[in-house]
Parts: structure tokens; sequence; C-alpha cells
């Protein structure tokens, strides 16, 4: 398996995310953001956390079955996943390097690693229901 994302290599390349997100964080005023539960976005508490498994991460492993294009103008590449117990799973292409991305093919094994930080109020989700929680990818795996 290669390492195509990492979190902390994209967090590295773009400080002010960091700081945008740990400022709505701190913001009491506005009602949206992440809660702070496992410490602010991207600080060394957080990543202490999520290394400890105090922070829930989850691992969704399978095999990519079908590259689409996204977005309202199809300017991203998205990918589904069938995972080891048959469930389906989609989401955007991430990777740090833009030639990276060729590494998303049909047929491929992939591990994608997520970590689930709280959200101070939930908010509607694309098809309308409630989430509590941000899904934070940390890590992509594709298989060579």
């Amino acid at each position: 398996m290669r390492l195509i994302y990492s979190l902390q290599e994209d967090l590295g390349a773009h400080p002010q995310r960091v700081a945008d997100t740990q400022a709505l964080t701190l913001d009491k005023r506005r009602p949206f953001g992440l809660n702070g539960t496992y410490g602010l976005f991207g600080s060394p508490e957080w990543w202490t956390n999520i290394e400890r498994g105090v922070a829930p991460v989850q691992i969704l492993a399978g095999e990519i079955t079908r590259i689409y294009r996204e977005g309202m103008h199809n300017e991203s590449q998205g990918f589904e996943m069938s995972l080891d117990d048959g469930t389906l799973f989609t989401y955007g292409c991430l990777a740090n390097r833009r030639k990276d991305l060729s590494a998303y093919q049909v047929g491929k094994r992939i591990e994608f690693e997520m970590m689930f930080d709280p959200f101070k109020n939930p908010t509607p989700g694309p098809t309308g229901e409630l989430e509590t929680h941000s899904k934070v990818v940390l890590k992509v795996l594709v298989s060579e």
C-alpha cells in the first residue's frame, strides 16, 4: 500500500486552514464548527488524542469499484469503493500531490482512515439528516 494522502502533510502546507478552524471552534458566538472535544483541530493535543485512541478513528478498507466526476462543473474526481463487508462508500479523491490522483483506479485496494470530530451543534447533511460529527480524513493508502 502506498500513502497518497496525509492530513498532517496537507495541514503543514496550509496552516491557515488550521488557524481558521481553530478560530471558529473558539468563537462561542458562532453556533457552527467543531466542538474541540479532542483538542483544537490540528493542535498537538488533537494529534495525541488520535494517536492514543482517545478520538474515534475508523479505517475503511475495500476495493475501488468506480471513478467518476463530481462538482457543479465536473471539476473534481470522486470514487466508490466496496468495503470488505460489502457496503458501498463514496468520497472525493484526495492526494497530497496532483500526480497521485492517478492512483485511484478501479480494482485497486484502498484504505481510508477517518476521525470523527464532534460539531458544536448538529448540522444538516446531504440527505437532510442531522450530522453530529465531522468526518476528518487522516490518511488514504492505495495498492501499487
